[in-house]
């Protein structure tokens, strides 16, 4: 078998069935212990490509765990070019003032580090809501 799209599995088999049946067909004397030997030697190439699958899956895995972490990446530089960064502390603690029952930016310069760890992690992953998170109703 050739090399396919940088495939690492090199199929040792050979597929010769065409001529093993013919020799079947022709009352020729077929080798048993040669046929055994390619039976044998298929199943190893049956496992080598098995081997090969599970290796392939695997970097797609890995893959794909990287193009996620890279997407949140993405998302947290976004969220530094907002444009409400712009806006002051003292016009942020008005408007919180207003429309918030309770303005945590005034008892504290960290607001966001009094969230707990359970709505951290959403945190982390949507920037947006930071913002929102420091309003309590």
């Amino acid at each position: 078998m050739r090399n396919v799209q940088n495939s690492s599995v090199q199929a040792t088999c050979v597929f010769e069935f065409v001529q093993l049946y013919e020799d079947l067909c022709s009352n020729s004397v077929i080798n048993r212990k040669e046929v055994e030997g390619i039976i044998l030697q298929c199943g190893r190439d049956l496992d080598d490509y098995e081997d090969e699958l599970t290796r392939l899956e695997s970097r797609i895995m890995f893959i794909r765990e990287q193009k996620e972490r890279l997407e949140e990446y993405k998302t947290k530089l976004g969220s530094l070019t907002s444009p409400i960064r712009k806006v002051p502390n003292e016009i942020l603690d008005a408007i919180f003032d207003y429309t918030c029952e309770w303005n945590e930016l005034r008892y504290s310069h960290n607001a966001i580090g009094l969230i707990d760890s359970t709505h951290r992690a959403t945190l982390d992953r949507l920037p947006s809501l930071s913002l929102s998170s420091v309003c309590s109703h």
